[in-house]
This record gives structure tokens, sequence and C-alpha cells, in this order.
């Protein structure tokens, strides 16, 4: 990931970058495309491209606040394993 030197913070995320002041730009590695295709809080607004956005609110308006949400959407979503996130439960998200 671009954003951090630690190395990155999610399996399956390259890039975390700002787009506008609320809005973040997420890229993935290519295969993971077809199953961000549906999760309905992410934004996609090309089809073809590996960039996915998401809505930050004022208090995590950072790319690590971006990424976390991020991560709570796609582990909501059923997805978390791909991205590296684990949950103890179907409880873990609520």
């Amino acid at each position: 990931m671009k954003t951090s030197a630690r190395g990155p913070a999610c399996v399956g995320v390259t890039e975390v970058r700002p787009v506008t002041s609320r809005l973040y730009g997420i890229r993935v590695q290519r295969h993971l495309i077809s199953k961000l295709k549906k999760v309905p809080e992410l934004h996609h607004p090309n089809p073809k491209s590996d960039l996915f956005c998401v809505e930050v609110g004022s208090m995590e308006n950072s790319p690590e606040g971006a990424l976390m949400r991020f991560g709570k959407i796609v582990a909501k979503a059923g997805l978390g394993l791909y991205f590296g996130i684990e949950t103890s439960g179907q409880d873990a998200m609520k």
C-alpha cells in the first residue's frame, strides 16, 4: 500500500488515496474485483477499474480510517477472509 511505510495493513489492498475531502479510493488486487462489485456500501465508479471508493465520517477522515471503514464493510459482507480480516462469529460487526 502506498500510504504507509509499514507495509499493507490489509491483505489484498494495494493503495489508499484521497479522492475528495470525505471520499477515499481503495485499490485492490485484480482477482478481488468481482467479489467486491456487489457490495452495496462500496462505490465502483468504473466497472473495469480496481479502485473502490468508500465515504468516511469526520472522525475517521484519514487513510487509516478509510481502511478501517473498508475492513468493516467487507467483513459485514462476508468477504473478510479475502482481506485478512478475522471475525469471531456472526455478531462480530454488530
